[in-house]
């Protein structure tokens, strides 16, 4: 039994990195997306600010409302991605570190009892 605690608590530390660095990496992203939307929100407050959306119907020539459509889920998709997984990152890197304090806590309380 002893062997299996072992493994596991091996493949949980494995385990635990990856995740935190994607966690770092969606943190960081979404100040970047942040950032944008502070700065978007700065620059309408402008008079001769003109929307992302009419400059990208401009340069490409593209006023039909499918095609607009499409591009502006295009925008967003990175951040629906975000406020999904970002979530479900968390708790999962929340459940391999509650686990891991279990296991060494479990490892020290036997090493006790087996001492008495």
């Amino acid at each position: 039994m002893n062997q299996i605690e072992t493994l596991v608590y091996q493949f949980a530390t494995l385990f635990m990195q990856p995740i935190m660095v994607l966690v770092v990496i969606l943190v960081v992203y979404s100040l970047y997306a942040l950032g944008r939307f502070i700065m978007e929100l700065v620059q309408r407050q402008t008079v001769s600010h003109v929307p992302v959306l009419h400059r990208y119907a401009e340069r490409r020539n593209v006023y039909e409302s499918d095609q607009l459509e499409l591009w502006i889920i295009k925008q967003l998709e990175p951040l629906r991605l975000i406020s999904r997984s970002g979530p479900m990152l968390g708790l999962v890197t929340t459940m391999i570190a509650i686990g891991l304090h279990w296991w060494l806590w479990a490892k020290e309380r036997s090493t006790r009892w087996h001492k008495k």
